[in-house]
């Protein structure tokens, strides 16, 4: 475990002590390609300890960035191996969901991403849509792996529902443009 988890660790864990509620933890996960969770590794670890504790978690920001050139990923393999990571982290989030409350993306899109600039556009393309609202093998792979864990298999969230738009963005605790497609009836709902 890291320096700043074991600091914010001892934070909460002294604020709490002094009477402070607590609830849960917000985690920020900026990674690369080389991020493949694994059971026993240092997010793992961190989470779990979160939980001993008595706290839940949520994943406030997930992005995953690709290495660039010219606005374009080095390799044509990298957004297979960024559908890799994605997926990952979703079967991560998803083997301790009865402590996550939510699992939140660092956007939507890549054209609104921060990476670029912030890496002096060395690194990019971190979400699972691309610029143009198109989705990648990343959103697909999210996709299937959440369609796993529903009951009865019918509902999955879907881009051509809105394809200028895809899924929109939370703001002020009000979520825009979510919609829900149901495959068995072929009618959607919005939220």
């Amino acid at each position: 475990m890291g320096s700043k988890a074991n600091s914010a660790f001892q934070l909460i864990t002294w604020a709490r002590s002094q009477g402070a509620i607590i609830h849960g933890v917000g985690l920020q996960w900026h990674v690369g390609l080389w991020a493949m969770l694994r059971s026993g590794d240092q997010y793992y670890q961190n989470v779990q300890r979160l939980i001993d504790n008595g706290f839940e978690f949520i994943v406030t920001e997930l992005d995953v960035a690709l290495p660039m050139n010219d606005s374009k990923p080095q390799n044509a393999n990298d957004l297979e191996k960024q559908r890799l990571v994605y997926h990952s982290f979703v079967k991560y989030v998803l083997h301790f969901s009865s402590n996550c409350r939510a699992f939140i993306t660092g956007g939507f899109t890549d054209r609104y991403s921060w990476i670029p600039s912030f890496s002096n556009y060395r690194n990019g393309a971190p979400l699972p849509s691309d610029e143009s609202y198109l989705p990648k093998p990343a959103y697909w792979q999210m996709q299937e792996e959440l369609a796993r864990v529903l009951s009865d298999d019918t509902y999955r969230l879907t881009p051509q529902s809105k394809p200028n738009k895809c899924l929109d963005t939370y703001d002020r605790d009000y979520i825009r443009g979510i919609q829900i497609y149901n495959t068995g009836r072929n009618q959607s709902n919005q939220m």
